[in-house]
C-alpha cells in the first residue's frame, strides 16, 4: 500500500523491473486521463529542456518529448527495465532522450540551478521523501518554468487499505502511515517552499478512476502486479506466508462485493506551479 518513505533503492528498482513488462496494461491505460490533463497543463514547448523523474515506461515522457522538439528531455528512473523501455519508445517515436538511472533525491541533488524549463513527477511520492524533495524543485526552473506534480492521495483504494487495516488489527500488528499526501494543499505547501507558486485552480485538481475485477483474486493481483500495493517486508516473507496472507486478502476484498464486481477506487490529485508567477491557460 505504497507504506512508507525511504524504501532502499534497489528494492524499489527491482519491483519495477519485475512489472515492466505488461506495466500499460496494468496501470498506464487507467490513468491516461489525468496523465494527459498534466502534460496538457504543463505545455512543454519547442526547444525546451524537461526533466522528467520517475519516467517509468515513457508514454508521457515521449509526449513531452514530441511537444519539446528540439528540445532535450531528461528521463530519471530507479527501474533498468522502466527506463530502458522508455529509451525503446522514444526511439520507436522518433525522439531521443537522455536517461539517467537514480533516484528522485541523488538526480535533484546533482543538478545546476535554472537548468530545466519543465519538470514532471508522476506517481512516485510513496517512494520519496517528498516533503523534502519537492522544496528542491523550484531551483531547477528557468524563468517562466513549471513543475508538474501528479500522485495517489492517501485516500486512493480505500476498497484494499480497509482490508489490509483489518488484517494488521488482526495480527496485532501497528498500522503503518501511507506515504503519499492527504490533500492536493499539501503538495503546494511543499512546493511553495521551495519558491513555486501553484496556479490557483487551473492548476489544482483532483481526479478519480474505478477499476472492476471478477475476483479478489484479480484485485489483489492486479494491485502486486501493477506495483501499486508494494512493500520489502511483504516481498521478505516466507512464500507459503505470503501465499496464504494475499489469499486472504482477496477473500476479505471479495466479502462485500457483488459477484463480478470487485472495485478498487484510485484517487489522485494534480498540481502545476512555476517559479515566477501563476502560468495562464
Amino acid at each position: 500500500m505504497h507504506a512508507r518513505a525511504s524504501q532502499p533503492t534497489s528494492w524499489s528498482g527491482a519491483t519495477y523491473d519485475k512489472v515492466a513488462v505488461g506495466y500499460e496494461d496494468r496501470w498506464s491505460r487507467h490513468v491516461e486521463g489525468p496523465q494527459r490533463r498534466l502534460t496538457e497543463r504543463l505545455a512543454p514547448r519547442p526547444g525546451e529542456r524537461v526533466l522528467d523523474l520517475a519516467c517509468g515506461t515513457g508514454v508521457d515522457t515521449v509526449e513531452m518529448a514530441r511537444r519539446a522538439s528540439p528540445g532535450e528531455v531528461v528521463a530519471v528512473d530507479c527501474s533498468e527495465a522502466m527506463l530502458a523501455a522508455a529509451a525503446a519508445r522514444a526511439r520507436r517515436e522518433g525522439f531521443a532522450l537522455t536517461p539517467v538511472r537514480g533516484t528522485a533525491e541523488a538526480v535533484v541533488a546533482s543538478l545546476p540551478p535554472a537548468s530545466f524549463d519543465v519538470v514532471s513527477l508522476r506517481f512516485a511520492l510513496a517512494y520519496l521523501d517528498w516533503r523534502a524533495l519537492l522544496p528542491r524543485l523550484g531551483p531547477l526552473l528557468r524563468e517562466g518554468g513549471r513543475v508538474g506534480v501528479l500522485t495517489s492521495l492517501a485516500s486512493s483504494a480505500p476498497q484494499a487499505y480497509a482490508v489490509y487495516r483489518a488484517m494488521v488489527g488482526a495480527f496485532g500488528a501497528p498500522d503503518v502511515e501511507l506515504n503519499v499526501p492527504r490533500t492536493p494543499g499539501e503538495v503546494e505547501a511543499s512546493l511553495a517552499r521551495g519558491g513555486l507558486h501553484p496556479a490557483g485552480a487551473w492548476g489544482v485538481w483532483e481526479d478519480i478512476a474505478r477499476l472492476r475485477f471478477d475476483s479478489g483474486a484479480d484485485a489483489t493481483a492486479w494491485l502486486r502486479e501493477s506495483g501499486y500495493a508494494a512493500h520489502p517486508a511483504l516481498d521478505a516473507l516466507p512464500p507459503p506466508i505470503r501465499v496464504a496472507l494475499l489469499g486472504e486478502f482477496a477473500r476479505r476484498l471479495e466479502a462485500d462485493a457483488a459477484p463480478g464486481a470487485v472495485a478498487i477506487d484510485l484517487r489522485f490529485a494534480a498540481v502545476v506551479a512555476t517559479r515566477f508567477g501563476a502560468p495562464t491557460p
